[in-house]
């Protein structure tokens, strides 16, 4: 037995988004966010040394996602991250229109009113409306809102969705001519009512990738609606990662937070999540176990693989995944995949036929560590066009970030199996 079941999961943990200096270099002011502490109840802030120039060219690509622990026992909280092609102020003018809430976000807000603003706190009214699962929700909320110009911005609700909480952090780039915007946001999923409270008894972890969902839908929301203004229109999606001299201290902080990207469009349809890893074992070795196949049911616990055929740089395989079920979700799958070599640092996939047909991913081994090392790269998207089960539907419906989570979460578990494997003397 080549080792004991490992089941790849990413733990989960985050940024702390703080505030934000008014000085003219992003990467001073940006400091100031990581060693500002908050007061109570907030965490203190843990991710210092990121790299500016990295988080951007990494949000060219897709929305950064991760999760920080909450003061509270077992409370998560997301973040995101995204890029405006607008300058901070256009973003902020956007931030600090809440009756705008309303038109830009007219499927979860229903009616928005301010009830007064008293020098930069402002008090909204807001009747909303959510689905979480099969679950639809309306509430009236009340929002108590503190504004600190031109960069941060906080959100606590005190009623309707008792201690939902959120920040806004910009951070301008290239210049000022665009911003990156972080959001930390917490959801009080309990607060919903009785049915959730009895979802979470049983799957706790519902709470992190919902709020995940609820801060990208926000943060998409408010960069479709800066740009719009400044007359920028969006590509109709993000593009290529660039790995070449990406900052790795940056890299290892969001690694070690359980971080990744999601690719989508302006829209929000989900593409693919590109995850990473850091792996102690040379690029040699790790792409021997990315390209062993037929040793794949003992790399990828509870999962089988035949190999139809070896045609050059082309190998075909069957891969099954082990079913099993959540209350009404059920996950396991089987792709028919067809893999393209490109050795010695790059292999991709895709779906053939079958009903996950047009899935795809790749691998990217980029050596570090004058090669005694390796960052390895996995984007993985799965098609779920031709999948009418009730889980493909709640995940293509958008009422629950199902599709995100799966893509994330698949590409992070590959990642822990070939580290394993690979790290093995």
């Amino acid at each position: 037995m080549r080792r004991k079941k490992f089941l790849g999961i990413a733990a989960l943990a985050g940024l702390a988004l703080l505030t934000l200096g008014t000085g003219l270099n992003p990467d001073e002011e940006f400091k100031l966010i990581l060693t500002w502490q908050k007061p109570d109840p907030y965490p203190p802030p843990t991710l210092a040394g990121m790299q500016i120039e990295t988080l951007s060219r990494l949000l060219d690509s897709g929305n950064l996602q991760w999760y920080m622990p909450r003061p509270e026992k077992d409370k998560w909280e997301a973040v995101v991250g995204l890029k405006v092609h607008a300058p901070p102020q256009a973003v902020w003018d956007v931030l600090t229109d809440y009756p705008a809430l309303c038109r830009i976000m007219p499927d979860t807000y229903l009616a928005c009113e301010t009830e007064y603003r008293r020098g930069h706190e402002v008090k909204n009214n807001q009747k909303g409306q959510t689905t979480v699962i099969k679950f639809a929700y309306k509430y009236d909320i009340i929002d108590i809102v503190t504004e600190d110009p031109p960069y941060h911005h906080h959100v606590q609700t005190i009623s309707g969705l008792d201690k939902r909480e959120l920040d806004v952090v910009l951070v301008p780039v290239n210049n000022g001519a665009e911003t990156l915007l972080f959001m930390r946001y917490y959801l009080n999923m309990a607060a919903l009512g009785y049915s959730m409270q009895a979802v979470l008894a049983v799957m706790p972890m519902v709470e992190p990738p919902t709020a995940v969902g609820a801060a990208n839908y926000h943060s998409r929301a408010y960069k479709n609606e800066a740009e719009s203004r400044v007359g920028d229109k969006a590509p109709p999606e993000p593009r290529p990662l660039d790995f070449t001299g990406l900052d790795l201290p940056t890299l290892k902080i969001i690694n070690d937070h359980g971080g990744g990207l999601i690719r989508e469009t302006p829209q929000g349809k989900i593409i693919d999540a590109i995850a990473f890893s850091f792996i102690a074992a040379p690029p040699a070795r790790v792409w021997d176990v990315l390209v062993d196949f037929d040793h794949y049911p003992e790399i990828f616990s509870g999962s089988e693989c035949k190999v139809e055929s070896r045609q050059g740089n082309q190998v075909t395989v069957l891969e099954k995944t082990s079913s099993f079920s959540v209350l009404i979700f059920s996950f396991g799958y089987e792709l028919h995949a067809r893999y393209t070599l490109d050795p010695p640092y790059h292999l991709s996939y895709t779906a053939i036929d079958g009903t996950y047909q047009g899935s795809h991913g790749d691998f990217r081994i980029v050596p570090i560590e004058d090669g005694k090392q390796t960052l390895l790269f996995h984007r993985a998207g799965i098609n779920l066009e031709k999948d009418n089960g009730l889980t493909a539907q709640i995940a293509k419906s958008g009422a629950f970030p199902l599709e995100n989570m799966m893509d994330m979460m698949g590409a992070q578990s590959a990642l822990a199996h070939v580290k394993l494997e690979a790290e093995i003397k």
